[in-house]
């Protein structure tokens, strides 16, 4: 699929899980899941997600490939998983993807009882993924075990070049990846 020029305002995402059970969670401000291209958009507000298995969370896209460009976010996420999250500013975890040119100012703030995959940015970005021209300004904080990171929680086999963060920790995690004028 193809988005562009869509701007969501005052999005206000509320999900608690009821079931106990081992499901996953994909959410997103514009979708959960993504195989495509967006563009030219923005999500301003609010996601929170509590009591859910496994999480994938992101201010654009929970979850998926594709390509974003031109985006940005800002608001909260906040996430509180029984056991795994993946959360960014603009998307949960993704792979051979393309990002250029985004931003986001959305607090993410998460919780979970096993490994976690947190990123101002990207939670967790691999398989030959680029990003250039992104910047992350806001605050994180986690509760649990994981790998947690400015722009990037847990970066693998992709490549980072032409972006800014005020936060301590660029990456939290960096596996036989390229960071490039930072």
């Amino acid at each position: 699929g193809y988005i562009t020029n869509l701007g969501l305002e005052e999005v206000n995402i509320n999900i608690l899980s009821l079931n106990a059970g081992s499901h996953t969670y994909y959410v997103g401000g514009v979708a959960g899941y993504n195989n495509g291209i967006i563009s030219n958009s923005y999500v301003v507000g609010k996601i929170k997600v509590g009591n859910t298995p496994y999480v994938y969370a992101g201010g654009i896209v929970g979850y998926g490939s594709g390509q974003y460009e031109e985006v940005y976010t800002k608001g909260e996420i906040i996430v509180n998983a029984k056991y795994q999250v993946y959360a960014g500013g603009i998307v949960g975890q993704t792979g051979n993807s393309n990002i250029k040119n985004v931003y986001s100012t959305m607090d993410v703030i998460t919780s979970a009882l096993e490994h976690s995959y947190v990123g101002g940015l990207v939670g967790y970005l691999y398989g030959n993924s680029q990003m250039n021209g992104a910047y992350y300004i806001g605050n994180q904080e986690h509760t649990g075990n994981g790998y947690i990171g400015s722009l990037i929680g847990y970066f693998e086999r992709s490549e980072l070049k032409n972006s800014y963060t005020e936060g301590d920790f660029l990456v939290g995690r960096i596996y036989e990846s390229k960071v490039l004028k930072t």
